[in-house]
């Protein structure tokens, strides 16, 4: 059995991706310079927001962290019920009864903590490694390591929904299982499985 389990956040266990893309499409229409949906999903989808506006925008890194935490200031104005299905807030719970969980994501840690406590889902979550936590995001290995660190453990299973979140999960030597929620099932062919979406069966399947 693995030692620990990690979530990726925005896509896999709260179904947003979406409206991330609407709220940073936003930012960037303000600044000039409109984001289509096709390029944020086909290019950009599972970097970091500070990132995406370095390349989109072309702003240095102090402007692109600015836009990020202001990103994340509007998404906390989001309606917070039903982010999270319930197969997935059990799936949490499941992989919580075997092993320590820990929340890996390009997101800011006060965006993201609301929901999990809306969901009832903080207090099975032993850490939480976020885009304030790490100098380099997703597809870069350092977040997940930083969770392999920060739980003690020296293997762990992750559940990711980009192509740069399992190539962040991969280069830090994790096991990964890619949940077609938000990319096709194709983009995620460097996971070591695939599934169609998050449940807890599919959990305990792995860690069995």
């Amino acid at each position: 059995m693995t030692s620990a389990v990690c979530f990726d956040f925005n896509g896999t266990l709260s179904l947003d991706e979406q409206l991330m893309y609407e709220v940073l499409a936003e930012l960037f229409a303000e600044r000039g310079r409109p984001l289509p949906r096709a390029t944020y999903f086909e290019q950009f989808v599972g970097l970091g927001d500070d990132e995406i506006a370095m390349r989109w925008l072309r702003v240095g890194e102090d402007e692109a962290r600015a836009i990020a935490r202001e990103r994340s200031q509007r998404a906390r104005g989001l309606p917070l019920e039903g982010r999270i299905p319930k197969a997935a807030a059990d799936a949490v719970r499941a992989a919580a009864a075997h092993v320590p969980v820990a929340i890996v994501t390009t997101s800011l840690r006060a965006e993201i903590e609301s929901v999990l406590a809306h969901a009832g889902l903080d207090r099975f979550v032993t850490a939480t490694i976020a885009g304030d936590d790490v100098r380099r995001s997703k597809p870069d290995p350092e977040p997940y390591r930083r969770a392999l660190e920060v739980l003690g453990v020296a293997d762990a299973l992750a559940f990711e929904d980009t192509p740069a979140g399992v190539a962040s999960a991969k280069g830090a030597g994790l096991r990964c299982c890619g949940i077609a929620t938000t990319v096709s099932r194709e983009r995620l062919g460097d996971a070591d499985v695939v599934a169609d979406r998050l449940t807890p069966e599919l959990v305990e399947s792995l860690l069995s």
